[in-house]
């Protein structure tokens, strides 16, 4: 009897019902000989989600968009080799913006290691300090008692929660025979019985949920009574319930809020958040009139790089923070006074007990330039007959959303940050933005759209859907349909608006990269509808049209660069102009 692969298989059972009994109900699997008793075991439980992917970065990217949009984490399997390193780039972008991720990966046995044996290499602790938690489980052998499995996957899964989330790696050693002849079910070993017969995971955890002391509260009360000038900013939100603690007690300070684009508030229309605030930032005279004397910052530390900036500025503010456990929240090294926790607890607390009384000449200002700059964005879009960056997501954010918005990192998530339109609603947004990669944003855009169980937009330059064409093929696996907005200015033009455009010698080719590709034949390799457009009423004509479709489509919007990077500076000259006024 093929005992070997009997309990290769197993063992690969109890890991993938583990995980189940979990609460990680979403697997992505990665073709490979090693991982068979993995990807077996996933296929032979019909009470999981799964999708099957070749490209291994690819398929952790979209298990990390799963995430996002579902607030579980995905399970990714592959095998042993550099399909294990492959894994790497969704797991620092896990590590980095504290997204649940469980990484498994099959590995040859020890005889194997270190021996120029094909296809191995060294995987232990194959991603560093960027996993939560690392196990490298032995070879399934038959003394070895079951509930080491168990107890392993439940801490794993427990790392990955939290309170610091994050991903997670299970090193899965097989020997050959990895399979046995049949497939047939086989009695488990006696010693985990009760574990067969229940619907339990083997060990459970129970997190109470934490909130600040009071005298935390009162140090953190006294120092906003004390405050006038006084400003909230909000980074990214993990959750609904930290977006509803944040608005309420920014209506309770009636402080002018700036809500960075991850933070899901940012499009929301509402009397305290100011639009376009990176705009009004970026006119000097306007920033200096505004300087605070006390900034509370909600979440993570916010992408946006005027918000950041106007933070290092105000050195002389009493700045708080709240901020979730993890990385230090305070990239401009700024913060008085960190208070560390539940962010949803943490502004419901202070949301009772706080009493502010704010500076209400400093408010109508914000409140001035939030109009004059909605005001000059608007008038210059809708003189401009051609289709540019910044009237591609002014529309993009105009229209009806029934799903989720995915931005791409580099120029697009920058372009929502400038230019994005407000509503009475907002829709999901999610971004790739915890190391602020351009790979895998096509993969994580699905997996997004997967976690939501809802439609998704995504919009992408062109050098960012050329870096992961290969995930175009998990667009026709989910049944939520993805619209690619693809912003196709001929390469990556987020460098001629930096410092570097100086050099124009070196720009188009060593940054900018240009090229003057186009995307139909590539939509129609992988069975997916197309659009080109070049004018804002084309756009959304194909808009409308790929939300009516209910598939998965490209949308191709050409965009003449230097046109767009006039309206850029028309729009910016004339927002200096009306805030000068004020």
């Amino acid at each position: 009897m093929n005992q070997t692969g009997i309990l290769n298989l197993q063992w690969a059972q109890l890991i993938v019902e583990e995980l189940r009994r979990q609460g990680v109900g979403y697997f992505c699997v990665c073709p490979g000989s090693r991982s068979s008793p993995l990807a077996l075991a996933v296929a032979q439980e019909h009470r999981v989600r799964r999708i099957v992917h070749f490209d291994e970065r690819g398929a952790a990217y979209h298990a990390l968009g799963y995430a996002r949009g579902s607030g579980k984490p995905a399970a990714v399997i592959g095998t042993s080799g550099t399909a294990a390193a492959n894994f790497l780039p969704a797991v620092v972008e896990a590590s980095m913006d504290s997204v649940p991720l469980i990484v498994i990966t099959a590995d040859r046995p020890p005889e194997l290691r270190q021996c120029g044996a094909n296809q191995t290499i060294d995987q232990v602790r194959l991603y560093g300090d960027y996993a939560r938690f690392f196990a490298d489980l032995p070879c399934p052998e038959a003394d070895i008692d079951p509930a080491y499995v168990l107890s392993t996957v439940d801490q794993a899964v427990a790392r990955a929660h939290g309170p610091a989330p994050g991903p997670v790696h299970l090193n899965c050693m097989f020997r050959e025979p990895l399979v046995p002849e049949e497939l047939k079910p086989k009695p488990y070993d006696p010693r985990i019985a009760a574990w067969c017969e229940s619907h339990s995971p083997w060990t459970e955890r129970l997190s109470p949920p934490t909130a600040p002391g009071k005298e935390m509260v009162a140090q953190v009360v006294a120092r906003i009574a004390a405050g006038r000038r006084c400003l909230v900013l909000v980074g990214r939100l993990r959750s609904p319930a930290e977006r509803d603690a944040a608005l309420a007690l920014i209506e309770r300070l009636g402080w002018p809020a700036l809500a960075d684009t991850l933070s899901g508030l940012r499009t929301l229309s509402h009397d305290l958040l100011i639009s376009h605030h990176s705009l009004a930032l970026a006119a000097e005279p306007f920033r200096q009139k505004v300087i605070p004397d006390t900034i509370i910052q909600i979440g993570t530390p916010p992408v946006s790089r005027a918000m950041l900036q106007f933070a290092e500025e105000c050195r002389a503010a009493d700045r708080i923070t709240i901020a979730p456990p993890g990385a230090w929240p305070d990239p401009s090294r700024t913060a008085r006074l960190v208070l560390e926790g539940d962010v949803a607890a943490c502004c419901r607390e202070l949301t009772a007990e706080c009493h502010a009384t704010p500076d209400r000449g400093y408010l109508d200002l914000w409140k001035k330039a939030s109009r004059a700059v909605t005001a000059a964005v608007e008038d210059i879009c809708s003189r401009t007959p051609r289709l540019t960056g910044c009237a591609l997501v002014r529309d993009l954010t105009r229209r009806a959303f029934d799903g989720g918005l995915f931005l791409a990192s580099s120029l697009s998530i920058r372009d929502f940050d400038w230019y994005a339109d407000t509503r009475p609603g907002t829709p999901p947004v999610a971004a790739n933005r915890g190391a602020s990669g351009i790979d895998g944003t096509i993969a994580a855009a699905a997996g997004f759209a997967a976690g939501l169980d809802r439609p998704v937009t995504l919009l992408i330059g062109d050098q960012a859907f050329l870096h992961d064409l290969n995930s175009l093929a998990l667009l026709g696996k989910t049944p939520n349909p993805v619209t690619v907005v693809v912003a196709n200015n001929g390469g990556g033009r987020i460098f001629e608006l930096l410092p570097v455009a100086e050099h124009k010698a070196y720009l188009d080719e060593y940054f900018v990269a240009c090229h003057d590709l186009r995307f139909d034949k590539v939509a129609a390799t992988f069975g997916l509808d197309y659009a080109q457009v070049d004018s804002a009423a084309a756009f959304a004509q194909a808009l409308e049209t790929a939300r009516q479709s209910g598939r998965s489509s490209v949308i191709e919007a050409l965009i003449d660069p230097q046109a767009d990077i006039a309206v850029r500076r028309q729009i910016g000259a004339k927002v200096a102009q009306k805030l000068a006024a004020l």
